[in-house]
């Protein structure tokens, strides 16, 4: 999980940041089942970053689909049928492989947008 923020961070420095269920999982790995939503804020916004990030969130190859939305100043990544906090527990009782595929994966995205990234910068 320490994947996606120190990527995020590599363009700007985050003011804050939340991962429901983030610290707990070390302890109570059954948590996995409600798939990850990343929410953060840069200190001083990053420059045509949302579009790129667009770019990159849509051209990984992932199993289960992977959405990215910017809501004024807080950015989000979270997995496609996650889309709130009441869909995480309806999916993690219905398809709790989802969430276990959605941790899973999440650091395989964030290998992905840093190789994105890094081959859209000029």
């Amino acid at each position: 999980m320490a994947d996606i923020l120190e990527v995020l961070s590599e363009f700007g420095e985050i003011a804050w940041y939340r991962i429901p269920c983030f610290e707990d999982l070390q302890y109570h790995p059954e948590l996995k089942v409600f798939p990850p939503f990343v929410t953060w804020r840069y200190k001083e916004k990053p420059s045509e970053l949302a579009e790129q990030l667009t770019k990159a969130i849509q051209s990984f190859e992932s199993t289960i689909g992977w959405s990215f939305q910017k809501f004024e100043r807080t950015w989000a990544i979270y997995p496609f049928l996650s889309t709130n906090a009441i869909e995480r527990e309806r999916l993690a009782k219905t398809n709790p492989d989802y969430g276990i595929r959605a941790y899973d994966e999440l650091p395989k995205l964030a290998d992905h947008i840093r190789a994105f990234m890094r081959q859209a910068q000029p």
